[in-house]
């Protein structure tokens, strides 16, 4: 009379987990929506600041990174490059995306041609992370 069976519990975990999944995807959705936003507010476009992050890496001269942030005293995203070890983290700026320009980075596959190597990067660049740190950022 007042047993469950192993079938209604199996379908009430189904039921929890897909009603979770919902929920991750659309908490997911309103991060990356926000990034984008923020992203069209600072650069103007996606692509502007797309634009704008492959000049800095390009332009970076020897051993480095380039970097998109947040910074914590405005609400806007900047692209910044440092060299060598210097780090933003000891500042106000929190970092949503780094790529590596140090030559050992891209030299393997693409020799000295950083430029093709940035397009390429743009492939792997972990939007969810990004979308988490700006959350995170405030």
């Amino acid at each position: 009379q007042g047993e469950i069976s192993l079938v209604k519990v199996q379908m009430l975990l189904d039921e929890i987990e897909r009603r979770a999944a919902a929920e991750i995807e659309a908490d997911l959705w309103a991060r990356l929506a926000k990034l984008l936003d923020t992203l069209k507010a600072s650069f103007g476009s996606v692509e502007a600041f797309r634009k704008r992050f492959n000049e800095v890496a390009t332009r970076h001269f020897a051993s480095g990174w380039a970097f998109l942030v947040a910074d914590s005293t405005t609400p806007t995203l900047k692209v910044l490059s440092l060299p060598d070890h210097q780090c933003v983290l000891d500042t106000h700026e929190t970092v949503l995306l780094v790529c590596d320009v140090w030559e050992h980075a891209y030299y393997l596959k693409h020799q000295n041609r950083r430029a093709e190597y940035l397009d390429r990067w743009w492939a792997v660049a972990n939007w969810q992370e990004a979308a988490h740190r700006l959350d995170q950022a405030g």
